[in-house]
């Protein structure tokens, strides 16, 4: 194994340290509010899921999920407004972004700004819009050069290939 997967590894283990961290961190609390060790780990646990569910997934996430639900079917116009909107509210707060981890358990490797940018990217490219992706690939890439997933559909794009089959899924595009 190379230095350089052992470090991306190591990355990876880091950001799932963070979210088991938050996980065990809502069930301390839970011990300390309620004074008993069973209740308490409970109590912690049901409010993380609450917490991740309603409040992460739910309205953080909102705008970012309805743009793939819109994408996998096939709504590319609608979709590159939800992840427009998403990219805006994730750069007003970008210092959520960047605790991401501990504060809201993600152990996502690229920020929600980031992953908004390259969903627009692959929707402008569904739309046929090629080169706007590129110009939002290449400010994306600046900012991430290691986003294999925005080299490759750079790429794709470059090599003048089509938008990908109606059925095909997103990351198939990492199998070209």
């Amino acid at each position: 194994m190379s230095r350089r997967s052992d470090r991306r590894s190591d990355r990876r283990k880091g950001a799932s340290l963070q979210a088991a961290a938050t996980f065990a961190t809502f069930m301390v609390l839970g011990v300390l509010v309620l004074g008993e060790v069973f209740h308490g780990v409970m109590a912690g646990g049901i409010a993380f899921v609450v917490f991740r569910t309603g409040v992460v997934r739910g309205v953080l996430l909102a705008d970012h999920r309805r743009g793939l639900r819109l994408a996998e079917n096939d709504h590319h116009a609608k979709a590159l407004e939800a992840f427009e909107r998403s990219e805006a509210a994730w750069n007003r707060r970008q210092w959520l972004d960047r605790w991401r981890g501990p504060l809201l358990a993600s152990a996502g490797r690229w920020g929600f700004a980031d992953q908004a940018r390259y969903n627009k990217a692959l929707c402008l490219h569904s739309l046929d819009r090629g080169a706007e992706a590129q110009v939002v690939l290449q400010a994306l890439l600046e900012r991430c050069p290691n986003m294999g997933m925005a080299r490759a559909l750079a790429e794709h794009i470059e090599a003048g290939r089509p938008k990908p089959p109606e059925n095909n899924r997103w990351e198939d595009l990492l199998n070209d």
